[in-house]
Formats: structure tokens, C-alpha cells, sequence
């Protein structure tokens, strides 16, 4: 009795893994289909106050969905006070 125990919690625990994996895999499909694009972002901590300069920041893709109202240009914001 005590091995069917057993072999029901594994089939448990598998099923929990499997359902917490579900979300993850539909935003990735999410972000699959919406495409995707560069924009610029910190590569060191800009604290408030700072003057952005171009060695503060890089390059970085993002989720063309995730993505409304932002900078599109790392000369948009060089000179800027944060």
C-alpha cells in the first residue's frame, strides 16, 4: 500500500512541475510571435541625478509585446539627467 502512496505523490509532484512550466512556455511563445528588437538599456546603476552618458548603457533585446512606450535610440537619452 505504501509504494502506491508513494508513486501517486511522484505522479503529483510531476504534475505540478509540468502545470508551473505551462506560463513560462506561453510567454516565450508570446514573445516568439510578437517579434523582437534592440533597445537601449543600463549597463551600470545610473542613480538620480547622474548625466547619462553613452558608456552607461549597451544594447539589449526585448519582447517587441513587452515594449510600448520607450526609448528606441541610445542618443535619446545620452545628456539626459536621471
Amino acid at each position: 500500500m505504501r509504494l502506491i502512496h508513494l508513486s501517486n505523490c511522484r505522479t503529483q509532484v510531476v504534475a505540478a512541475i509540468a502545470a508551473s512550466l505551462l506560463p513560462v512556455a506561453a510567454l516565450a511563445q508570446a514573445g516568439a510571435d510578437a517579434g523582437f528588437r534592440n533597445l537601449p538599456a543600463p549597463k551600470v546603476t545610473i542613480y538620480p541625478g547622474d548625466v547619462i552618458t553613452a558608456a552607461m548603457l549597451s544594447e539589449r533585446l526585448f519582447s517587441q509585446g513587452l515594449a510600448s512606450a520607450v526609448f528606441d535610440a541610445p542618443s535619446a537619452l545620452v545628456g539626459k539627467v536621471a
